[in-house]
């Protein structure tokens, strides 16, 4: 018979907590070698250690465990190369909106006084602007979540049009009247005109 680990033994090897590692075995990413019947106890083979090694790594860059089985299941080099290049894609996206959202909240911390002490009204007229936007249904105890969403949505658009910003976001409320369960709302970003 060969030589089986106990699930503390391979944990304290493979650096995975035993309950990342059942949480593995669930989806079906790293099962081990035996569980016993009459215990339940889970044993691991030593060079399972090499495909933990590899769950480990992939799950450190954030990636979602149906991508890490789907990466797990490849065998050709080239096609897992490809498949790294796409999920750095998806974090080169994700990055960019975060750089966003860090700038936005910059810019609100720079005029804290003016937009949350001192805030008033003032019409102005302005130029064409173009924007790029999106309509969101929700309600007011959920409109912060829903808001945020949208925007996230409309960075990421603008992002793979390669447009920028030219200004803050904006709110726009299509409703007649106020009802706190039906607000229509208008998501839009300015920006930068295309040459």
């Amino acid at each position: 018979m060969s030589y089986k680990m106990t699930i503390g033994d391979f944990s304290r090897i493979s650096n995975l907590s035993p309950k990342a590692l059942r949480l593995y075995d669930r989806q079906g990413l790293l099962k081990p070698v035996a569980v016993d019947p009459s215990t339940g106890y889970r044993y691991y083979a030593p060079i399972q250690v090499i495909e933990s090694e590899r769950i480990r790594i992939l799950r450190s860059l954030d990636m979602p465990l149906e991508e890490i089985r789907s990466f797990l299941e490849e065998k050709d080099p080239t096609v897992l190369r490809e498949k790294l290049g796409s999920y750095r894609k998806e974090l080169e996206i994700k990055v960019s909106s975060m750089r966003r959202n860090m700038d936005f909240l910059d810019k609100l911390t720079e005029k804290r006084e003016e937009i949350f002490l001192n805030y008033a009204v003032v019409v102005k007229e302005i130029e064409d602007q173009p924007i790029i936007s999106t309509r969101i249904e929700t309600s007011i105890s959920k409109i912060g979540e829903n808001m945020g969403r949208a925007f996230n949505e409309v960075c990421d658009h603008m992002t793979k049009m390669g447009l920028s910003a030219n200004g803050v976001g904006i709110a726009l409320y299509h409703c007649q009247e106020f009802d706190p369960e039906d607000l229509r709302t208008e998501i839009a970003i300015p920006v930068r005109k295309k040459d």
